[in-house]
């Protein structure tokens, strides 16, 4: 099995999805503005559909294309959620608390709330094992923007996976490899200089 590092260490530049890039562009980089999915659709222009034999495959390459986009701004607020999940756990826990100590905390007044309900139609107890999930790689999350600020998760998008996440990744021998690595590649500056802090 790869390490889990082994994709940050073969990036050689860092750049922003073009799509990222655009609503960053077109809206700033306000939380509220970034989690108006009602602006999704002015991320993709209207492009002059071709006719003929080539409308089929142009056709689909342009929503192909759109589709893909979204997937990278939606996996973007999924990891803004992750950090927020990691924050309301930790926030009235001790800093020096182990983040098992820190989410069990929470988790039990979380528990308490639902009593024996359903949210969407999930049970309980599934509930309750994906906020764990989301908060403990919220930790890993908040370990790499701590090193280097919130603006990482836009250049970093496609690495930071949920397989990535569930690795304790930070715990690993090649953590500082690749951390250096991105450091080396100026990740901390590159996230000022598109405005992406």
């Amino acid at each position: 099995m790869e390490d889990p590092w082994a994709p940050f260490l073969r990036i050689e530049a860092l750049e922003l999805d073009p799509v990222i890039k655009k609503f960053i562009k077109a809206h700033g980089s306000n939380p509220e503005t970034f989690f108006n999915t009602s602006l999704d659709a002015d991320l993709f222009s209207e492009t002059q559909q071709p006719s003929g034999p080539t409308e089929t495959i142009l056709g689909c390459f342009l929503n192909v294309n759109k589709y893909q986009g979204l997937a990278r701004v939606s996996r973007l607020r999924c990891l803004v959620m992750y950090l927020m999940f990691y924050d309301s756990f930790t926030s009235e826990t001790p800093d020096i608390a182990p983040i098992h100590q820190k989410i069990s905390s929470r988790f039990r007044q979380v528990s308490a709330w639902l009593g024996n309900g359903t949210i969407g139609g999930m049970a309980k107890h599934n509930i309750l094992q994906r906020i764990a999930k989301y908060a403990e790689y919220g930790a890993v999350l908040q370990a790499m923007t701590e090193r280097f600020s919130v603006g990482c998760l836009f250049f970093l998008v496609d690495y930071l996976t949920d397989d990535f996440l569930s690795s304790n990744p930070m715990e690993l021998e090649q953590s500082d490899e690749a951390l250096n690595h991105l450091e080396d590649l100026n990740l901390r500056s590159e996230f000022r200089m598109d405005g992406t802090e």
